[in-house]
Order: C-alpha cells, then structure tokens, then sequence
C-alpha cells in the first residue's frame, strides 16, 4: 500500500510538472 501511495504521489508530481512545461511553452 505504502509503495502505492508513493507511485500515486510520483505521478502526481509529474503531471503537475507536465503542465507547468506546456504552460511555458
């Protein structure tokens, strides 16, 4: 479960991440 969560958490970030690049671009 605690793996789980961290992967959620991870791709969170990168998604957030991903949005904030296209932004810019």
């Amino acid at each position: 479960m605690h793996v789980a969560q961290k992967c959620a958490r991870f791709w969170d970030n990168d998604m957030h991440q991903n949005k904030d690049l296209k932004r810019v671009a």
